[in-house]
């Protein structure tokens, strides 16, 4: 049978309408899927939050996992041969990076080791400095910022003296770059600068010349190392705890790295420890204690960064205050 060339032409038209029905249907669908996606991810109570803990009466410091949706604490790295301190994961991969004592016969003698999806751990520094923590990943995921210090020849027993802690870098091959003193270093969302609390405020370190300049200043320099840094790369946020009488909870918004320029936006009452930022910037989570309390009751907070509404998130009496960090929040 021959088709006529208007059978060929009605039959076509017919076709196209069909296909283009398809495609708007499949875009349609992922549109809407992909929103879904965002508004679940900007969920607060979606997501993961890592913490380093120390039951109390137990042995051992090690890595623990808040599910924010199923409201449960789980074990997340760490046994009784070792301990493990504070960590961050590389977004890129999830790729976990922390400090730990594994197979080392001193105890206070801490390296960084990665830790992979599978949990096959990797050890990235081999130097003898002591206490090595508070690693923090570089945006491209190649550079490890981290401090140390030498406790045996420090007069600050509890840690919180700022500049008897020392800054370094170090690369996946474990190849080590002394900065400066201080402490709680991050990097900034460019990757070409440090942010690192010293005694007499907040500087701002090149990471090539190692020259840092003061980007806000503590009153007296009576900086402490209890006050606690996070910065939100996808949106140039700042968060800074100070513990205290008038304890506060200080919101930056950088305009620019370089140089150097950013406001307070918000300021909320509460004694906290390790703000960190929720992966979309709308929320805080923190470890709140009772300042100054015959208990100081510790417990998880999570903060609205606009509205500064708070919401109880979990109990942690049953762990040491001294040993107590929040490493990191993931979707």
């Amino acid at each position: 049978m021959v088709l006529s060339k208007k059978k060929i032409i009605f039959i076509s038209l017919i076709l196209l309408v069909a296909i283009t029905l398809i495609l708007v249907g499949y875009l349609c669908f992922k549109y809407v899927d992909k929103n879904d996606n965002q508004i679940l991810n900007s969920n607060p109570l979606l997501g993961k939050i890592n913490l380093t803990l120390f039951k109390k009466g137990g042995d051992r410091v090690g890595l623990y996992s808040y599910d924010l949706e199923k409201k449960e604490l789980s074990t997340f790295y760490g046994s009784e041969q070792e301990d493990a301190i504070t960590g961050k994961f590389r977004i890129q991969d999830n790729l976990f990076i922390t400090s730990s004592n594994y197979k080392s016969s001193d105890p206070f003698l801490f390296q960084l080791w990665t830790i992979d999806k599978n949990k096959k751990t990797k050890k990235i520094t081999r130097s003898e400095t002591y206490q090595k923590r508070e690693p923090a990943w570089s945006p491209a995921g190649d550079k490890i910022a981290f401090v140390a210090r030498e406790l045996r020849e420090s007069s600050d027993k509890e840690g919180l003296i700022v500049n008897e802690w020392d800054v370094y870098i170090s690369d996946l091959k474990g190849n080590e770059e002394f900065i400066t003193e201080g402490t709680h270093p991050l990097f900034s969302s460019n990757g070409k600068y440090l942010i690192v609390l010293k005694n007499d405020g907040l500087y701002l370190f090149d990471i090539e010349t190692k020259e840092g300049k003061k980007i806000w200043n503590v009153e007296n320099g009576d900086a402490s190392a209890s006050m606690k840094l996070d910065v939100l790369w996808n949106n140039d946020m700042l968060a800074w705890s100070f513990v205290g009488e008038k304890g506060k909870l200080v919101l930056f918004k950088i305009h620019s790295w370089d140089p150097f320029r950013g406001e307070v936006v918000n300021i909320i009452d509460t004694n906290s420890f390790w703000p960190m930022f929720s992966p979309d910037g709308k929320y805080l989570v923190v470890q709140e204690i009772d300042f100054n309390a015959e208990s100081s009751n510790p417990r998880l907070i999570m903060y609205n960064v606009e509205t500064s509404e708070k919401e109880f998130l979990l109990d942690l009496n049953e762990y040491e205050q001294f040993a107590m960090w929040i490493n990191d929040w993931i979707n």
